[in-house]
């Protein structure tokens, strides 16, 4: 899992803009509307989106767009689907039965920032300490498949994301860096990772450019959301002030009436309408007030919204590369080193490729299209196959970068899509050359042929939801399926279904709850949902 960065902010002021947009559409509806009102709405949410994909939520203009896909096909090898369910017409092919903590008695408390699994089947978690007195602030801990920790390997920097390479040692990129590692913890190779050591001079301009551009872009949404607000703060003050004075002079008038007539009946529908729009006009007020504050606000951290120094850009200069350092996947194939990571300007993910000495590294594939920091790329002798989230599809290029096919849509009801905002979040290899992907708001994986072909689903996964990675293991056998929740800081086991595997499929949802267990076997909860605003707060809050 990547940690916050300066985009964040970006990407939560754009969040903020969009969920004031759909709080004042919901507020001003039933005033009867006014075309302005919506056309004001509109306006915000158009304001919204350009920050938004600039801050990496979607890492180009166009990354949720559909594109078509490529029909080319190389030689694979073939895998058997899964037996489907009369009940369901899916079968899941596994159950979870339990947690593997990352956190074990007599060792530092850590976060679990990635997860593979090894080819002897441990499990191989990423973590980092923040308690500054910890022996190791960061390292490798080894679990066998049963929980057991086996060992816990000395990190020379926080783990960004690992994997092991074809001889079976460890891969470990972080802080811009790469090592390689025995899976004794013996180092054997560091350096810098390619698109840190290969940023140029022009590059480093074109990122200047680039935060500048922002500023002033984002300096003037701030300024024309903020103007307008006060507009609508005093229209709403007029308007409130009008009605109380209709609504008071026909009280008046009420009084110097006696008895009941037709007029005295129209006149008291009249004036319980007004004390409703009364009513309603004060709520607007008082939005309408909070969010002209907040934008205040804003302007005033930003600074006024004057232009920015040069020590300003430099500062910020250095914020953005130290995102960028940041590597969202490793693996290696082919006697070959590949890195997935944000482009270095611009916005967007890249594919760098290397020798196994982490050296000669050049670009092979640019444009890629992913959210909160994730663009997970893995190799194997069949390809490099990418979970590219921002298109719901998944891709396989061949290890020269040359596109080879591509699968999926975006679909919250069938097995066939991928749910939720940014799906498949990360891909796995399984026996006789499956490939799996994993979804982080639903918790669910599924396989495939290495031509996109579905295979079957494999289970869910009970999971904090949220946009972040979500790394899956495979076992050699193909028995035992593993799943990152870094939100928990343990990863999740899937045993295969014994017997007959048309059992119904459960359906995962996140339960606030403690494990006191190392192996904890869980029920099948109820499918949860969310609104709009939960899932804002999902993103802001980095899930």
């Amino acid at each position: 899992m990547l940690r916050a960065d300066t985009s964040k902010l970006w990407l939560g002021l754009a969040l903020a803009v969009g969920l004031v947009a759909w709080t004042h559409h919901s507020a001003t509806a039933d005033t009867g509307g006014a075309d302005a009102q919506q056309a004001s709405a509109d306006t915000m949410f158009d304001a919204a989106r350009a920050p938004a994909c600039e801050a990496q939520a979607c890492e180009e203009a166009e990354a949720c767009a559909e594109q078509p896909c490529e029909t080319e096909t190389s030689q694979v090898v073939a895998v058997a689907p899964a037996t489907k369910s009369a009940a369901d017409g899916v079968a899941a092919t596994h159950k979870q039965t339990g947690i593997i903590k990352a956190n074990v008695p007599g060792h530092a408390q850590v976060t679990a920032e990635c997860f593979c699994i090894a080819g002897n089947d441990n499990l191989l978690i990423g973590c980092h300490a923040s308690d500054s007195k910890a022996e190791n602030k960061d390292e490798v801990r080894v679990f066998d498949p049963s929980g057991g920790l086996v060992a816990a390997l000395p990190l020379p920097f926080t783990p960004d994301a690992i994997n092991v390479d074809p001889s079976g040692n460890i891969l470990v990129a972080g802080a811009g860096e790469l090592v390689r590692m025995t899976i004794d913890g013996q180092q054997l190779h560091r350096a810098k990772a390619p698109h840190v050591s290969g940023m140029s001079d022009e590059e480093r301009g074109k990122l200047r450019e680039q935060i500048v551009t922002q500023h002033e872009r984002t300096a003037k949404m701030y300024t024309q959301q903020a103007d307008r607000y006060t507009e609508l703060v005093v229209k709403a003050e007029q308007q409130l002030e009008e009605v109380t004075q209709q609504l008071e002079a026909l009280k008046a008038d009420e009084e110097q009436k006696d008895g009941k007539d037709e007029d005295d009946v129209a006149a008291g529908r009249k004036q319980a309408v007004l004390a409703a729009r009364t009513s309603v006009l004060k709520r607007q007020l008082t939005q309408y007030k909070r969010m002209q504050e907040q934008w205040d606000t804003m302007i005033s951290q930003m600074g006024e919204t004057k232009p920015l120094t040069d020590e300003q850009v430099d500062q910020q200069i250095e914020a953005a590369l130290r995102s960028k350092m940041a590597v969202s996947s490793v693996s290696s194939a082919g006697g070959h080193v590949f890195v997935a990571c944000r482009s270095t300007v611009g916005y967007g993910y890249e594919v760098w490729k290397m020798d196994d000495q982490f050296a000669d590294g050049e670009v092979i594939i640019k444009g890629l299209s992913g959210c909160c920091g994730q663009m997970d790329v893995q190799a194997c002798d069949g390809g490099l196959f990418v979970a590219e989230n921002s298109k719901h599809r998944a891709s396989r290029y061949n290890l020269d970068g040359e596109a080879e096919k591509h699968w999926g849509t975006g679909d919250r009801t069938s097995l066939e899509g991928f749910g939720s905002c940014c799906n498949p979040m990360n891909v796995a290899f399984g026996p006789g050359g499956a490939v799996y992907t994993a979804e982080d708001d639903t918790g669910r994986i599924k396989r495939y042929s290495p031509d996109g072909e579905l295979l079957g689903l494999v289970g869910k996964v009970d999971l904090v939801p949220g946009c972040k990675n979500v790394a899956i293991g495979v076992s050699s056998d193909g028995d035992h399926v593993y799943m990152i929740d870094v939100n928990r800081h343990h990863v999740v086991r899937m045993d295969r279904i014994s017997g007959d595997a048309a059992q119904p499929v459960a359906q995962a949802s996140y339960e606030e709850a403690s494990h006191e267990e190392d192996v904890h076997t869980t029920e099948t909860p109820a499918q949860g949902s969310s609104s709009p605003i939960v899932g804002v707060l999902k993103l802001l809050s980095g899930q």
